[in-house]
């Protein structure tokens, strides 16, 4: 049989991050449950556009109420070519119409990631018949477009189309992919992903002159590689002028969390380098904008709830978060994953629940929301070599955010 019983917690020594812990008997067999929950402040009254979530998260309703006590002010929303088409340049946008319509009503900013890089992408009538059965992966030994042309005209045909039924909901565009690896797979994504990049660019920016076009989402390798930003730097001439900004995966190195992995702290994996970096590049090149579309720690499924790993990958998220803050060229950043990439016992997860039990993650995530939403960056203070001290101003009051990232007590 089920036994179920409510537990009530009636005070609780201020906001933050729970774990709950269940011992069970019945007759000779007996076990332990883990569980949390997190405690935080009311929700802010405006969300900061800053902390998002990417389009590999949920749109459905229930995730809409998370992201709102969470304080999520920006949501990816995912655009697959061949989720769409119903018959030859048909498409039905009903079902999205309606989850956009629905976040647009709950206070959420908007960002479109166009996923239309390789042929995994595409629907099946553009493949080649002996790619069909792997056109769900990358293929090293050549390109399954059949026709080149067709593709391409077609391609541009439905961004058009798609940006014109969301237009006025949706502003910001991605295009999606993390070339420097996605060449590495397959060399001819190469000069698929520049003739991407460039009808879609001319279509978004002819059908919505107001709309916004990223690109040039690399993984975190091409920032933490010195010199940084080597793929972008080789191919952002191929398209010069066609960019309003950088939607970058800016992974940090030292961000996975388990047994045999080797974690990094907040000055170590180098982000306000990075990014910094990554302007300096923009202002080369006269692109405007700058995003984080994809990151996020993972964990090792393994990891109890209550692993002091989790407070580690919290505070690492929070300190992001406000370093941040403090770039404000930086327009948001895209969290991964609220909910699990794989539940298998052993392996990484991105989630920021294991299961239905919030990370440390979630009360980082939504506690600097709150702390941060709104605030205006005033200037950094130098402390001592392994202090940060960052300022700012919010409703009219200056606070510091200040962390130690240094060995000794």
């Amino acid at each position: 049989g089920e036994l179920k019983k409510s537990l009530y917690f009636k005070t609780l020594p201020g906001n933050g991050f729970f774990c709950t812990r269940i011992r069970w008997q019945a007759g000779d067999e007996s076990g332990t449950v883990e569980g949390s929950f997190v405690k935080v402040a009311p929700s802010p009254k405006k969300a900061d556009p800053l902390f998002g979530m990417s389009g590999f998260s949920p749109n459905d309703r229930p995730m809409l109420d998370v992201y709102r006590l969470m304080g999520v002010g920006t949501k990816g929303v995912d655009f697959e070519w061949r989720q769409f088409e119903m018959k030859d340049g048909k498409y039905d946008f009903s079902r999205r119409k309606a989850e956009i319509r629905e976040m647009v009503a709950s206070g959420l900013a908007l960002r479109g990631m166009m996923t239309f890089v390789g042929a995994n992408q595409a629907p099946d009538r553009y493949i080649k018949p002996e790619f069909l059965p792997r056109v769900r992966r990358m293929d090293k030994k050549g390109d399954p477009i059949i026709d080149q042309e067709r593709y391409y005209a077609d391609m541009s045909d439905f961004i058009r189309q798609m940006v014109m039924e969301f237009k006025g909901e949706i502003r910001e565009w991605s295009i999606v992919g993390e070339i420097d690896i996605l060449i590495r797979w397959a060399p001819h994504i190469r000069q698929r992903y520049l003739d991407t990049m460039r009808i879609a660019a001319k279509a978004i920016h002819e059908t919505d002159p107001t709309a916004i076009v990223y690109g040039f989402g690399t993984s975190g390798g091409d920032g933490q590689a010195i010199p940084r930003y080597r793929t972008t730097r080789q191919l952002i001439p191929e398209v010069e002028g066609l960019l309003d900004g950088f939607g970058i995966d800016q992974y940090t190195a030292g961000t996975h969390y388990g047994k045999g992995y080797v974690t990094k702290n907040t000055e170590e994996s180098e982000l306000r380098e990075m990014m910094l970096e990554a302007r300096k590049l923009a202002n080369e090149h006269g692109v405007r904008y700058i995003s984080v579309d994809e990151k996020g720690p993972a964990f090792d499924t393994s990891l109890p709830i209550s692993t002091p790993l989790g407070a580690e990958a919290g505070d690492m998220v929070a300190r992001d978060y406000i370093i941040l803050k403090s770039l404000p060229f930086v327009r948001t950043w895209l969290y991964f994953r609220p909910t699990n990439w794989t539940l298998t016992h052993g392996g990484l997860d991105w989630g920021m629940w294991q299961d239905q039990n919030p990370r440390q993650t979630v009360s980082a995530y939504a506690g600097t929301a709150r702390q941060m939403a709104g605030a205006e960056f005033i200037k950094e203070i130098i402390v001592h070599k392994d202090v940060r001290c960052y300022t700012f101003r919010k409703n009219g009051h200056d606070f510091a955010a200040m962390w130690y990232n240094g060995q000794e007590p």
